[in-house]
């Protein structure tokens, strides 16, 4: 004997299952009917999924298309931006050599002034010391 179920009660649950099997055959053709329904709607379902799909990927290539068209415009922005700093660039190096160049001239304008300057100084020196020597004289 095992756990409790004698030969008598085991042939009891046999005929059983076949009283419900026997009966389940007759479910068969409403399952099947229930199946291809829900088969159906489930085949519908993809078909709108589907177009669905269609739609966000035919929006999504849109955007990208927008979006490379964007950055097409902005580079060739920013490439104006750095061609108009390049040539600030240039015209700031230019003005520091100009000005450079002004500063050596007037660094030699200053020297040929002190130069000058001083030769008269020198010469009114002279002059002092001959009008002061004619001066004397008198």
């Amino acid at each position: 004997k095992s756990a409790g179920v004698t030969p008598v009660a085991f042939g009891s649950h046999f005929h059983r299952a076949e009283a419900k099997v026997a009966s389940g055959s007759s479910k068969i053709p409403r399952l099947k009917s229930k199946w291809k329904e829900n088969v159906g709607q489930l085949q519908h379902r993809v078909a709108s999924l589907s177009r669905q799909l269609a739609v966000v990927q035919k929006a999504k290539e849109a955007g990208y298309r927008a979006l490379g068209e964007q950055k097409r415009t902005y580079e060739e922005e920013l490439g104006k931006i750095r061609l108009v700093c390049k040539e600030q660039h240039d015209e700031k190096i230019a003005i520091r050599r100009q000005l450079e160049i002004r500063r050596s001239e007037k660094s030699h304008l200053e020297e040929k002034l002190a130069g000058v300057l001083l030769a008269q100084q020198q010469m009114a020196s002279s002059v002092l010391i001959r009008c002061d020597a004619d001066w004397k004289q008198m």
